[in-house]
């Protein structure tokens, strides 16, 4: 596979790669020797992004995981180049902004890298400017601030050093110093702990012990200060209106002033520098269901589980799982109902975390394999697991992550239900785009007075219609395939054949069920859309055809539908999709084969098409075996002496005929034809007809397929919202199997499979076997109780035969069969 690397408009093929024995890593060192031009030479100031061909979105490559899916879905398309496009890195000097980014591109949110280097040059710029003017402070604040150096501020939440300790800046003057004991405290401390300092009033609660909670409305609880308490002194005036508020009635303060809001604006819960969940005691979450979604990430990172005392919309506690230790959270719900805040914490364990009791959902799960399923929607589950314990250590069970696969496509893909909404603004979205297109849409509004259930969707292109009259044999393979989504379906499809024996999708239509009604209305508007008064032949199950009249018009030699069997193959990615993005995806891919085809016909230097001449010289070459004998200008009798004994046949030139009936049928010469256009010395082209030329290959793809634009430009007008079917859960289990046609090999059961191991006879196995001597021993048994002796007093010959092991016999031991044939012998003597 070609590697092509794009950046800044420029591009550059690298070589050959091999996708066994290529990393990320390689491919970002090829990269960077492109972008040391422009300034940007290490590996964290740079992202590769991919453009999957399976969904048409770019996303982020930084794993060689995605790395290998996207090899395998370029490889399944038949792909020779992998294009790799680069993208900056909008400040590269966090440590956490390429993940960031990433992040941000994978959701659709993509900045040029013009813009992305002209930010990178004004932040510069901003932090150069800012350290240049330093104040220094002034000898009262540095006798303030004296006795708090060398304490940490905001500390890490992991156990692992975060590097320089920041320093309190003054303009908080007072305040400061409380900062390092209740509010915006962090969730860990690296440092020292404790320090016998006391916590602010009434935002923190004690370490050690457990917080009883009290049966205030607001859900406050904790170590309560009086209001006149000597420490109120050190705070200003929106911590000590913060204070009010949680800890008063309605009636006590106006919860609207504008010190409140700009409290809550100035604590409101956000994400660390480095993109990690960190809790702080004040921190300010949208309510509770948001503190739940941190709380979390947390455990899921630390690895350990709690135990819920209270979850409710008003107050949340809970405790560690392990018994004994003292860590706990405590959080409530503000007076006026815009917010939760987090008013207790203890961060330190005491237990080990061992990362086996972590509780996970499939909706969480769903949130972090999305970008897997984005790549691949059929993404393996093994894979998935193998991914979730490698990232997170967790080891999630298979039903738990099939369900988090389904909601991680719901994410990506959207809701089923929604894919049926906007069906009647897309068909007008195609007459716009395509004023030709044909676009059909049957919904049923009388069963319910407020639905619009969904029946029927019915859509044919110009482009299409043309490939059909002027480029492509009068032979049409019509055939369905089963919806995978939601709400089922099945998707009808009308299949023409080109003069290179491709495949041209002429009609697709999404009905709710395979029966003749539907059939019916499909083929009715077809036959609207694509009827030029020539004879068509309509194939759809396979079918035994041993006459020639039948196919003689429709050039095709084959007796089968493999060409619905491909379409329905080359759409498999999509029977899951919803059915608005199902049918775009058909219209994009039909766009992109069109396109490619027309390209490539330019550059063929026969008159006829590839596989057509590649056939035409297999039979060639059959042909000079054969021996040849005129009978005129244009009659021959070939003797073919492939066959045994050898046959004649008679080839008449003039009227396209041979004996074998081929040429009438396929309508492109056999190899007796071509054995006697060779003696002839005829061109070649003189008996090809003209749906097999080149000229023939172009005139189906002469018309294109128009784009449509983005379906938020689409005009709603007065058109109903489209509901989904009624989905009736059928009686019993679901059929995984599809119901063979009668003309197809039926599956047959193991009783015809089964052959003996023994004497290699069918129809039973060794227990049965007749040179078994247990069942000898029985069979004569049998035959001496049902037949009269023998007069002679000799053992019958039967049962003599049937107790003797035959040749070759691996039954048991040399002890065993030697007293088998003791036992025989002893009883002929005692008889004689």
């Amino acid at each position: 596979m070609e590697l092509v690397i794009h950046f800044k408009g420029e591009k550059r093929c690298v070589g050959l790669i091999y996708p066994e024995s290529c990393s990320v890593d390689k491919i970002r060192v090829e990269a960077l020797k492109i972008t040391g031009v422009h300034g940007l030479n290490e590996a964290g100031q740079i992202l590769l992004t991919v453009m999957n061909p399976d969904n048409k979105a770019k996303v982020v490559v930084d794993s060689d995981f995605g790395l290998n899916r996207l090899f395998g879905i370029h490889n399944s398309m038949g792909l020779n180049t992998f294009e790799v496009e680069v993208v900056p890195v909008l400040y590269p000097q966090y440590p956490d902004s390429p993940l960031l980014q990433s992040l941000m591109f994978n959701l659709g949110i993509h900045l040029p890298s013009e813009a992305i280097t002209t930010l990178n040059d004004q932040i510069n710029r901003a932090e150069h400017q800012s350290t240049s003017k330093v104040r220094h402070p002034t000898k009262d604040e540095d006798d303030l601030l004296s006795n708090w150096s060398g304490k940490r501020l905001d500390s890490g939440d992991d156990d692992e050093g975060d590097g320089e300790e920041p320093t309190v800046p003054v303009e908080d003057d007072l305040l400061s110093e409380w900062s390092d004991k209740g509010v915006g405290s962090n969730d860990d401390d690296d440092g020292k702990e404790g320090d016998g300092e006391q916590p602010p009033p009434t935002v923190s609660v004690d370490d050690t012990a457990p917080v009883e909670d009290s049966d205030d409305s607001d859900g406050s609880g904790g170590n309560q200060h009086d209001s006149d308490n000597d420490a109120d002194i050190f705070l200003d005036d929106d911590t000590r209106e913060f204070q009010m508020a949680v800890n008063s009635s309605d009636e006590d303060m106006n919860l609207g002033s504008v010190q409140f809001r700009n409290y809550l604006e100035k604590h409101e819960y956000k994400l660390d520098g480095d993109g990690v969940h960190r809790l702080r005691v004040g921190d300010v979450f949208r309510d509770v269901g948001h503190f739940r979604e941190v709380l979390h990430e947390v455990m899921v990172r630390k690895g350990f589980n709690i135990n819920i005392k209270y979850s409710e919309p008003r107050r949340y506690y809970a405790t560690c799982k392990e018994p004994g230790c003292p860590w706990f959270v405590n959080g409530a719900r503000l007076n006026d109902r815009n917010g939760f805040w987090l008013r207790g914490y203890h961060k330190k364990h005491e237990c080990r975390l061992t990362k086996k009791s972590v509780k996970v959902t499939s909706t969480w799960i769903a949130e972090m394999i999305k970008g897997h399923v984005a790549i691949d929607a059929n993404v393996k589950i093994s894979l998935l697991r193998t991914y979730m314990q490698e990232k997170f250590r967790l080891k999630i069970e298979k039903l738990t992550m099939y369900r988090a696969r389904e909601k991680a496509r719901v994410l990506v893909y959207g809701d089923h239900s929604k894919g049926y909404e906007k069906l009647f603004q897309y068909a007008a979205a195609i007459h716009q785009a395509d004023p030709g297109a044909i676009c059909k849409v049957l919904c049923d509004a009388a069963s319910y007075s407020e639905k619009c259930l969904f029946q029927r969707f019915f859509v044919a292109f110009p482009a299409q219609k043309n490939a059909f009259l002027n480029g492509c044999r009068p032979f049409i393979g019509i055939d369905g395939c089963h919806l995978k989504g939601k709400y089922g379906g099945v998707l009808l499809a009308a299949i023409a054949t080109d003069a290179n024996k491709g495949i041209v999708p002429l009609a697709v239509c999404v009905c709710e069920i395979e029966n003749t009604e539907t059939w019916t209305w499909f083929l009715e508007h077809l036959h609207n859309y694509l009827d030029d008064g020539r004879q068509v032949t309509f194939i759809r199950q396979p079918r035994a055809v041993t006459g020639t009249t039948l196919m003689r018009n429709c050039k095709v030699e084959r007796t089968n539908n493999n060409a619905s069997e491909c379409f329905n193959s080359w759409i498999l990615p999509y029977r899951d999709r919803l059915v608005l993005s199902m049918l775009e995806e058909i219209r994009c891919r039909l766009m992109k084969r069109f396109t490619k085809r027309k390209n490539e016909a330019k550059a063929w230097a026969k008159s006829v098409a590839p596989r057509i001449y590649k056939e035409l010289d297999t039979s060639y070459k059959k042909g000079e075996k054969m021996t040849v004998h005129p009978s005129g200008d244009l009659n021959f009798q070939v003797m073919d002496k492939s066959y045994y004994p050898a046959r004649k046949f008679v080839v008449k030139l003039e009227d396209r005929t041979c004996d074998c009936g081929y040429w009438e049928i396929a309508g492109l010469p056999c190899s007796h034809a071509m054995a006697c256009i060779g003696y002839a010395r005829h061109e070649i082209e003189e008996y090809i007809p003209f749906c097999f030329t080149k000229q023939a290959y172009i005139n189906t793809y002469s018309v294109m397929f128009s784009p449509i634009p983005d379906e938020r430009t689409w005009d709603r007008g007065e058109r109903p919202l489209i509901d989904p079917p009624i989905v009736q859960k059928k009686i019993g289990r679901p059929k995984k199997c599809r119901k063979r046609a009668a003309t197809e090999p039926q599956k047959r059961s193991r009783r015809f499979f089964v052959n003996c191991s023994v004497c290699g006879g069918s129809n039973h196995n060794v227990r049965s076997c007749p040179l078994r001597p247990s069942v000898a021993r029985a069979a004569r048994a049998r035959s001496t109780n049902s037949q009269p002796a023998s007069l002679s007093g000799q053992p019958s010959q039967q049962t003599v035969q049937a107790s003797e092991p035959g040749e070759g016999s691996n039954i048991g031991s040399k002890k065993r069969k030697n007293k088998s044939t003791t036992a025989v012998a002893g009883t002929t003597s005692k008889r004689g």
